[in-house]
């Protein structure tokens, strides 16, 4: 069921409450994906992926934090559409560490 890689970055960025947002906000941040496990049925889904990412702040001294961890995501089927109700680990899409 894996969508589209670049797509699934975006909607794990905005289903994080600030961290998202306050990740891209204050660094320029590029991502490698590879699909792990998808398991589940029409309405219930869990799907993990071996996430990498590098982020680079957008201060004067460009510091570079680089994250990779196996990032689970559970998503409902609400109506049409799929809906992440959880991501684990959150803290993974946190802003960047002050430097």
């Amino acid at each position: 069921m894996w969508p589209d890689v670049h797509l699934k970055v975006q909607i794990a960025c905005a289903a994080v409450p600030g961290g998202g947002l306050s990740l891209t906000g204050q660094a320029d941040v590029a991502n490698s994906l590879d699909g792990v496990s998808d398991e589940g049925d029409e309405t219930h889904r869990t799907e993990e992926f071996d996430w990498f990412m590098q982020i680079v702040g957008k201060s004067e001294s460009r510091p570079v934090e680089q994250r990779r961890a196996v990032v689970k995501f559970r998503l409902e089927r609400r109506g049409k559409k799929w809906k992440i109700v959880a991501i684990d680990p959150l803290h993974f899409f946190a802003p960047p560490k002050a430097s």
